[in-house]
């Protein structure tokens, strides 16, 4: 989910993967350990253009039927289980309080704007006299916020290895259970504005049963996920861009 351009998106699109498999055939690299270094090589990467972006990536891996979830943001992952939706990512929003203790900690300023929305504050990187706020206090990019920040009580030379927001990923290992695990949701922000986790999960089985068919055909997963897309915005108003992927649990084994 980028924000201030699409460049970091895009750069993150073409290389987390890459870089994960990549590491993943390294020796001594266990699944956690390529994909956390993948984010961090990911980041170090991007250029210092003022973009960003979150990122929320699902490994499973099969025979053991393992599950990784790595997330940098305020994307999320969800998991139906016997139709219960349990998340397995935390939104990593500046007000979330281990977010806010972290930023304020080092001495960066965290704050409340109208509307209930928090934000963490920046120097522009094009022009330092130009404040920037950012509602995410994980992402990819976003060198506002490590390059130049804002600390309480310092209006001179900033102090290097800040690091206000920081693009390491939480990551969230679960097994599977194949005989009661339905299928995962990965959507950006702009659907948990206006959708809880459960309501999504919700929406997606009333739509499976009105055709039970669907369950085995790839391309009304897709369907389904536009239908949610579609009434986050039309129906429920949400102000944000909507990106969705569902991923069938029972058709894993077969591709």
């Amino acid at each position: 989910d980028g924000h201030a351009g699409d460049m970091t998106s895009k750069h993150c699109q073409k290389t987390i993967l890459p870089l994960f498999l990549e590491n993943i055939n390294k020796k001594s690299y266990t699944i956690h350990k390529a994909l956390y270094e993948a984010f961090i090589t990911c980041n170090n990467s991007t250029k210092r253009d003022g973009s960003g972006s979150t990122a929320c990536v699902a490994i499973i891996q099969r025979g053991i039927n393992k599950i990784y979830v790595a997330n940098s943001g305020d994307c999320r992952c969800v998991i139906s289980r016997k139709k219960i939706a349990i998340d397995l990512s935390i939104d990593h929003k500046p007000n979330n309080k281990y977010e806010k203790y972290r930023v304020e900690k080092q001495k960066g300023i965290v704050k409340e704007y109208q509307g209930g929305i928090w934000r963490i504050l920046g120097r522009s990187i094009k022009n330092k006299n130009l404040v920037v706020a950012l509602s995410v206090a994980r992402s990819i990019g976003d060198h506002h916020f490590s390059d130049n920040p804002i600390l309480l009580g310092s209006k001179d030379q900033q102090p290097k290895n800040i690091d206000l927001i920081t693009c390491k990923p939480q990551i969230v290992e679960d097994l599977l259970d194949i005989n009661n695990d339905e299928f995962l949701i990965i959507a950006c922000d702009g659907l948990w504005d206006v959708y809880t986790s459960q309501e999504a999960v919700n929406f997606v089985h009333d739509e499976l049963n009105k055709n039970r068919l669907i369950q085995h055909d790839v391309n009304k997963w897709t369907h389904i996920a536009r239908l949610l897309a579609n009434n986050a915005i039309n129906v429920r108003k949400s102000i944000d861009n909507v990106s969705i992927i569902i991923v069938p649990i029972n058709l894993i084994n077969k591709y």
